[in-house]
């Protein structure tokens, strides 16, 4: 009996653990208009997280992803990467240098340069909506405020997501009308370098009890991973996936994922 009782007291805990916010499902029907080109509409000649990616979305019409990250002199720019090395040839860690010493710089070999992330509102300004990856890196301390001021100033529509869910903690108790998401894959098989209970916790969205995600982004070639699963049956939350490649892929893509995140083809009508 006591094995019973502790057995169902932990299954109890682990559901409680992966249950999002799902009471406002009706501010992310905006998002489910388009399709999401990942880190911009780019291709060659036109590089990812670069403006001219972001105008070409814009002109096709799709909204945008884009990722964040935070200078050494405090500057929110837009960037991937940990480091330089495959956008700009330079082996330098990018949050290790000034937005002034990052401006010389080249994206893949074009004209294009790393943008501010005020730049990049200013060309959207509002035109499309924007899903925008918050990376925890550099000055962790400095980059939530830095990012929540520049976001402040912008009129269009936007939400935040993030792989680190202290990035949804932080906009749950500093700014909560503005949504979150959690993203997630399966770690070990996306080659995700986390210590083992990171990675097993992050993997399982068992986090989702403190940040209270308003919609998951999950890698959708991992739909039926247990624990995302149950969260759908259970919960229904709104679901991102992310990153659809083809045609063919986003013909297969499960209907459960009403924001399609997509690179590297002009997708049609799903």
């Amino acid at each position: 009996m006591t094995a019973l009782v502790i057995l169902f007291v932990i299954s109890l805990l682990y559901l409680l653990s992966i249950r999002p916010y799902t009471k406002r499902r009706a501010e992310f029907a905006p998002f489910e208009k388009q399709f999401i080109a990942h880190r911009g509409l780019y291709r060659e000649n036109v590089p990812e997280n670069s403006l001219a990616a972001f105008a070409l979305a814009i002109d096709f019409g799709f909204g945008i992803e884009l990722d964040v990250q935070i200078t050494a002199d405090n500057k929110i720019v837009v960037f991937h990467d940990k480091t330089l090395e495959r956008m700009c040839g330079d082996k330098r860690i990018m949050n290790r240098c000034s937005y002034s010493e990052l401006v010389k710089l080249r994206l893949s070999g074009t004209d294009s340069k790393i943008p501010l992330l005020s730049d990049v509102l200013e060309l959207v300004n509002g035109k499309v909506p924007l899903i925008i990856e918050v990376k925890p890196r550099g000055n962790i301390r400095r980059l939530m405020p830095e990012l929540d001021a520049v976001l402040k100033k912008y009129k269009g529509l936007y939400c935040i997501q993030s792989f680190h869910f202290s990035v949804l903690r932080w906009y749950k108790k500093h700014n909560p009308v503005i949504l979150r998401g959690q993203l997630s894959t399966i770690y070990y098989r996306d080659k995700i370098k986390a210590p083992f209970p990171v990675s097993f916790i992050m993997t399982n969205l068992m986090t989702n009890f403190i940040s209270k995600p308003d919609f998951i982004s999950y890698n959708f070639r991992y739909a039926n991973q247990p624990s995302y699963w149950l969260c759908r049956k259970l919960y229904n939350p709104k679901n991102a996936g992310w990153t659809v490649r083809s045609q063919q892929e986003l013909d297969e893509i499960p209907s459960e994922f009403t924001v399609v995140i997509f690179d590297g083809f002009i997708p049609k009508n799903k």
